[in-house]
C-alpha cells in the first residue's frame, strides 16, 4: 500500500508548504530519517512482512509467540504467508521487554498495526520507551476507523485507555469482543473519503451469533481474542494523548504526525522519550490541530497531502 507523502513538514503549524510530488512508500513514511545499516531496531510483530530485514541492519524482533505458534494461528489467514514468518528473537507477554530483550538498548523502534490490538497501550508504550536509547524514535503506523471496518464502532475515550492501565489488562475486554463482532462493517475506501456513509447500509463482517460464542470462549476459558483494542482517528488520538500526557501517564512526544493522505486508511507518527510533562502535552496539541486538517483533491493533480513536525 502507498500513501501520497507530499513534504518533509513544517514545525508547529498549519500548513505552510503543500506541493505535489513523488508518491512515497508507506515504509518510507515509517523509516524516513533512520540509518538501517548505522543502528539497532526492535520491529514488534513483524510476522511475515518485516519493515527492516537482517540484511538491511541490526534488527531485533518480538512478537507475542514463536514463530511455531504464528505458523499454527496463521494457517488458515490469507493475507499471511506462514513460510514467510520472520524468526521470532524475543516473546513479549509475560515478562517485561526488557527482559525480552535481555536488556538490550535500541536506537528506533517499529510496528505497524499492532498497537491497535494492545490492550494496555500506555503500559506498552511505558516498556517501548525502557528499551530505548536517549534520543531514539518509536515509529507507529495505526489505521484511522472512518476508512475501514471500524467506521462503525465509537472512538476510543481517554478513560477507556486509563481504565486499562489501572487493571494492567492483559487481553481485550468483553465490551471489546462484543463491539467488534456487532459493528465490523465493510467499507469502501473511495467511498468513505468521498463522504459519510450511511452506517444503516453497510454490511456486517460477523454475525451476531459467532461474537456471542467468541465472547462466551473469552468469559468461560479465559480465551485470548484478537481484536481491535483501540478506535482512532489522527485527531481522536492525539486529543488522548493529550489528556493522558496530562495525567502523567506519556512518556512520548510527537515529534512528526503523518496524517491518513487521500484514499489511504492509515496514518503515522514518529515519537520520542521525554521527560519535560509540558513539552509533551504541547506536541500532542499541536499534532491534534494538525490532524484536523484534511486532504483536498484536485482533478488534474490528484491528492494534495502533507505531513507535519509536531
Amino acid at each position: 500500500m502507498e500513501a501520497r507523502f507530499i513534504s518533509d513538514g513544517v514545525r508547529a503549524a498549519p500548513p505552510l508548504q503543500i506541493s505535489v510530488g513523488r508518491k512515497v512508500s508507506r515504509r518510507e513514511h515509517i523509516l524516513m530519517g533512520i540509518d538501517l545499516a548505522a543502528t539497532a531496531g526492535m520491529e514488534v510483530g513483524p510476522l511475515c512482512s518485516p519493515m527492516v530485514t537482517h540484511q538491511e541492519g541490526e534488527i531485533f524482533y518480538v512478537d507475542f509467540a514463536t514463530k511455531k505458534y504464528l505458523s499454527e494461528k496463521y494457517r488458515d489467514d490469507k493475507n499471511i504467508d506462514p513460510t514467510k514468518l520472520v524468526d521470532v528473537d524475543g516473546i513479549w507477554g509475560q515478562q517485561s521487554l526488557t527482559q525480552c530483550v535481555g536488556g538490550k538498548k535500541f536506537e528506533y523502534v517499529v510496528a505497524s498495526h499492532v498497537g491497535e490490538h494492545v490492550p494496555d497501550l500506555i503500559t506498552w508504550l511505558e516498556e517501548i520507551a525502557s528499551v530505548l536509547k536517549s534520543g531514539g524514535s518509536l515509529r507507529l503506523a495505526l489505521p484511522d476507523k472512518r476508512y475501514m471496518f471500524d467506521y462503525a464502532r465509537p472512538e476510543t475515550q481517554t478513560f477507556d485507555l486509563v481504565a486499562a492501565w489501572l487493571g494492567k489488562s492483559r487481553k481485550p475486554t468483553l465490551r471489546q469482543v462484543l463491539e467488534h463482532y456487532e459493528l465490523a462493517r465493510r467499507v469502501d475506501v473511495a467511498a468513505a473519503w468521498k463522504g459519510p456513509l450511511d452506517i444503516r447500509k453497510l454490511v456486517r463482517l460477523e454475525t451476531v451469533a459467532r461474537g456471542m460464542n467468541k465472547a462466551r470462549n473469552v468469559a468461560l476459558n479465559d480465551a485470548y481474542e484478537d481484536v481491535h483494542c483501540w478506535v482512532f482517528t489522527p485527531q481522536s488520538l492525539a486529543a488522548n494523548f493529550v489528556e493522558v500526557a496530562a495525567m502523567g501517564l506519556l512518556k512520548f512526544k510527537c515529534d512528526l504526525l503523518i496524517p491518513t493522505q487521500g484514499g489511504e486508511i492509515e496514518f503515522f507518527l514518529h515519537m520520542s522519550v521525554s521527560n519535560d510533562q509540558s513539552e509533551i502535552i504541547e506536541s500532542w496539541r499541536r499534532a491534534e490541530k494538525i490532524a484536523a486538517l484534511r486532504p483536498r483533491y484536485t482533478s488534474n493533480r490528484g491528492w494534495l497531502g502533507w505531513a507535519f513536525k509536531a
